[in-house]
């Protein structure tokens, strides 16, 4: 997203093959961002032209479904040439029942692109412009032994590479199993192990053990509490040392009625980060509002703050992020919409400072 980003007419097309539902879809965009460069340095402005690509496509059978949706996005920058460049954005959804008590689920995600695509992917982030590619897939097997207790044996893996030699390109590997218990219809109880191998292009690894519980609480069947906690056993094979880490997350969702919902997170964590040989102790608080003001009129509010902290080499850093945006239904077929949105980094070493400030305005045709 750009400070103007201004979506010229687009287009669906839908098309059936057997039982496979096709839809296209392309469109264009012309976008202005303040910041490109992503640092307080040297800080560029440009107009960028955005081509868009798509496609979605979805099958469900009386036990399965499978959904896929991927884009491939041009970007033609006006003033700076030669950073004009391609994001790719693919996902891939398959659900499977094996009987009343067992499912199986898999996701694949794969994404290159020169810039974070959320204020999660940009909190701990090597500053800077770079190009990454990251591949992530995982997969679950559910099994309910009873109306009461269900078991989750989980597996996923991580790749990510990136443009330049630092940062370094990593490979993750996570395993573990979870168990929930049903109190009643307002508790449940989870007790979850997970194991993670983190390796690094240069030869070092992370291996983390984490060992948490955690109980969902609802208050009424629109409002409830979502809280984990546990420890995060981290050994590292060029620190020389073994670091315990405190692990804390906790959300509150509400859906107030059909037409608003909110969740508030809360996130405390300690491990290796992605970017850097070294682990991140880490604290973030975020906030996605929703609400249908009126029958043809959306608004949409988030917010994100988080520090963290490097063990080695001491960098302190914080974001700060926020997006509030309006879309406005003119027709079945146009749509239109205006978002503002901020991106703040701070730190205790200034290079890595910089401040990205967003204003968006689009329209949308489909048919």
């Amino acid at each position: 997203m750009g400070l103007l980003d201004f979506l010229l007419p687009f287009r669906a097309f839908s098309y059936k093959i057997g039982d496979i539902d096709l839809k296209f879809r392309t469109g264009v965009s012309e976008e202005y961002n303040d910041n490109i460069s992503q640092n307080s340095v040297n800080a560029k402005s440009d107009a960028i032209t955005n081509l868009k690509f798509g496609l979605n496509a979805f099958y469900e059978g009386k036990t399965q479904n499978l959904n896929f949706s991927g884009d491939i996005i041009r970007h033609i920058f006006s003033q700076n040439p030669k950073l004009s460049n391609t994001t790719e954005e693919f996902g891939l959804r398959y659900n499977k029942e094996f009987s009343r008590r067992g499912r199986l689920s898999l996701t694949e995600a794969f994404l290159h692109s020169e810039e974070p695509t959320s204020f999660e992917d940009e909190f701990g982030r090597t500053s800077g412009r770079y190009s990454y590619t990251r591949n992530r897939f995982n997969s679950s097997y559910t099994h309910d032994l009873s109306k009461q207790i269900t078991l989750s044996l989980n597996y996923g893996n991580e790749t990510i590479e990136y443009s330049r030699v630092n940062p370094a390109d990593t490979f993750t590997n996570n395993a573990g199993f979870e168990a929930a218990y049903a109190i009643s219809s307002a508790d449940i109880l989870y007790a979850i192990y997970g194991f993670t191998v983190k390796k690094y292009a240069h030869g070092s690894a992370f291996k983390t053990n984490r060992l948490s519980g955690g109980w969902r609480h609802y208050f009424t069947s629109q409002l409830y509490l979502d809280a984990l906690a546990g420890q995060d056993f981290i050994k590292s094979s060029h620190l020389n040392r073994a670091k315990t880490e405190n692990y804390i997350s906790t959300s509150l969702t509400d859906e107030f009625d059909q037409t608003t919902k909110g969740v508030l997170s809360f996130l405390k964590e300690g491990g290796a980060n992605s970017d850097t040989q070294d682990i991140r102790e880490s604290w973030r608080v975020s906030l996605d509002l929703t609400k249908q003001l009126f029958a043809r009129l959306n608004a949409g509010l988030s917010g994100f703050f988080g520090e963290g902290k490097f063990s080695s080499s001491g960098t302190n850093d914080k974001l700060k992020g926020a997006n509030i945006g309006l879309a406005y239904e003119i027709s079945k077929s146009w749509k239109s919409n205006l978002s503002y949105s901020l991106s703040n980094l701070t730190s205790n070493v200034s290079t890595r400072e910089y401040t990205v400030n967003r204003i968006s305005l689009g329209a949308t045709y489909e048919f």
